[in-house]
């Protein structure tokens, strides 16, 4: 299943109150996982980054945590796991997705609230969120739809709060093949925007959405679920690399402090 170009995308409803789609979704991203024995059961972007939080920023302890499009949860839930006393905040353009996720959050018992919103003119008061994380996201909107989230992020963001996103790697942070293997995903995939945003100067970005450039960060970090505690750590604290990029073996984050 290619969640790009399932049936029905990811706003389709076929009855009142669908979670059809929602459900496609969910079972469709299991293609992403590339076969890999995992020690937990999804989410594998939000819980690297998690564990990477803890590790690097021990002190930090979010109380809010918003996921822009965050679909149908998946990636939501994991930061909650590793920060149990954080609510949880999820916003997304798409209904089915969001009820699924609702669904799904309130069964396994998670204190999460979802709302159909437009990340580019969010609804929070200003400074609201301790954290706010995307993974997957950036890449599917125009450069003028990201500068618009991006300073939505700053705004809704207290001081002292973080923003990371997971992207997929500019050019620079990969091998030559892989490079050609992201570009033909790019055609492949229905991914109209891929290309463009990889050519972006996210610093810049970042520093156009008023973060300053001193709090800017990216870096490859190692996927928590594919390696040992000690190896994940070592390699969070940069006293060894994390694995190169492909088959979900480490992760693209790029964020900044408010």
């Amino acid at each position: 299943m290619d969640i790009h170009l399932m049936p029905g995308c990811f706003h389709t409803e076929y009855v009142a109150d669908d979670v059809a789609v929602g459900a496609v979704y969910w079972h469709g991203t299991s293609v992403f996982s590339a076969g890999l024995k995992m020690r937990h059961n999804g989410g594998g972007v939000a819980r690297s980054i998690a564990e990477w939080l803890r590790v690097t920023r021990p002190d930090f302890a979010p109380r809010r945590i918003l996921d822009i499009g965050c679909s149908a949860g998946n990636q939501l839930t994991p930061y909650l796991d590793v920060f149990p006393r954080a609510i949880g905040y999820g916003v997304d353009v798409a209904a089915p997705l969001l009820r699924f996720g609702h669904a799904r959050a309130r069964a396994l018992g998670y204190d999460i609230h979802y709302s159909q919103q437009d990340a580019r003119e969010l609804d929070f008061e200003d400074g609201f969120f301790d954290l706010v994380v995307s993974s997957f996201f950036l890449h599917e909107q125009s450069q003028a739809t990201n500068r618009k989230v991006l300073a939505e992020a700053h705004r809704v963001l207290r001081p002292g709060g973080l923003m990371v996103h997971m992207e997929l790697p500019p050019s620079a942070e990969t091998d030559p093949y892989y490079d050609f293997y992201l570009d033909w995903d790019a055609y492949y995939n229905n991914e109209p925007h891929y290309s463009g945003f990889r050519r972006l100067d996210l610093k810049a970005e970042c520093l156009r959405a008023g973060f300053g450039g001193e709090r800017w960060f990216a870096r490859r970090i190692p996927n928590w679920g594919t390696l040992p505690d000690a190896e994940f750590i070592a390699s969070a604290k940069g006293e060894i690399p994390a694995p190169r990029h492909g088959n979900g073996a480490s992760w693209y984050i790029f964020g900044a402090e408010r």
